[in-house]
């Protein structure tokens, strides 16, 4: 009994004090966010991440594992079922988990535990080396606001409640899924679409099956990359969709979803990605599962030019659910 009145108590205590927010800049490059990582040796140089609000852990490219500072350097290789990290049910790449990692983003510890994978396809594709995918273990019990227009995030402490048994549960949830999903609502459908919300997509993507359903018009081929390769997908050109009264983009990229559904235990019908969301300055909140839109000065969906997709690399890194040991 005293065991557990000790547990309970150190649950308590252990609760972080609500902070104040934290402002840092970030780069965007294709419509991907890019911020740096601060190895608690400073004698390393910082290290670029995408923040990739569809991938659960936090993925360190295998080539940048030395450059950061692992408090014990331990690589475990996941059992059977979690032998590769897959990205969205397409790519498949060995992967292992580390421990021990010790590294900030905007002075805000990184999670010790990261899966180390090969993401080189990725760096590939932006001509430079990508070290790895701040992922929603990072954002849990936190609200994000990307501001676009000056390249500025935000992260604040999600207020937590009171309730001794909230606080109790809420601190012992360390690995709960912080994926936010979003209504997405058209005439084709007679229930709203559900999308993943996710900055690691440069563009917004439907389930090859739901544009079938919507009787969307099937577009000339694209490249998407993903951290196993890159897979061959179609445009569809005559989507209708809102999101709070404000359109998507008409053309939209469309491949089978049914892994990421899987995957994060919720039905999905497509992916809110960059080409949307740039438009706006994003808050969500990963503790309640909520975003909030607020346009830029900018001119605005349906007036802006449509992009052409064609030839256009559309870069998808959202990981599938993999449970840390």
């Amino acid at each position: 009994m005293r065991t557990i009145l000790a547990l309970l108590l150190s649950l308590l205590l252990s609760v972080p004090v609500v902070a104040g927010p934290i402002s840092i800049s970030f780069t965007c490059e294709q419509h991907i966010p890019f911020v740096q990582v601060q190895s608690s040796d400073n004698n390393q140089p910082p290290l670029y991440f995408i923040l990739d609000t569809g991938a659960s852990p936090t993925v360190v490219n295998w080539i940048s594992v030395g450059s950061l500072n692992l408090g014990f350097r331990k690589i475990y290789q996941p059992g059977k079922d979690f032998a590769t990290a897959r990205t969205c049910g397409i790519g498949d790449s060995p992967a292992g988990y580390i421990y021990g990692l010790r590294a900030k983003c905007g002075g805000i510890p990184l999670r010790p535990t990261a899966l180390r994978t090969d993401i080189s396809n990725i760096s590939l594709s932006f001509g430079h080396r990508v070290d790895g995918l701040l992922g929603t273990d990072f954002l849990k019990d936190q609200i994000l606001t990307m501001n676009f227009e000056n390249h500025s995030l935000q992260f604040e402490q999600a207020p937590r409640a009171t309730n001794i048994f909230t606080r109790i549960f809420g601190a012992m949830s360390l690995d709960r899924q912080a994926a936010v999903f979003v209504k997405i609502a058209t005439p084709s459908s007679k229930r709203p679409l559900v999308f993943l919300v996710d900055t690691g997509s440069s563009h917004c993507i439907i389930d090859s099956g739901v544009a079938k359903r919507l009787n969307l018009s099937r577009g000339a081929q694209c490249i998407v990359n993903v951290v196993g390769g890159q897979q061959i997908a179609n445009i569809a050109n005559n989507f209708s969709g809102t999101l709070d009264g404000y359109s998507l983009p008409s053309q939209v990229t469309t491949f089978d979803l049914s892994n990421v559904s899987w995957a994060l235990s919720h039905r999905i019908d497509g992916i809110l990605g960059m080409d949307f969301m740039e438009n706006f300055t994003v808050k969500i909140n990963f503790h309640t599962g909520q975003l909030q839109l607020l346009p830029n000065q900018e001119a605005f969906f349906p007036a802006r030019k449509v992009r052409n997709l064609n030839d256009t690399k559309i870069f998808l890194t959202h990981h599938d659910r993999i449970s840390f040991p």
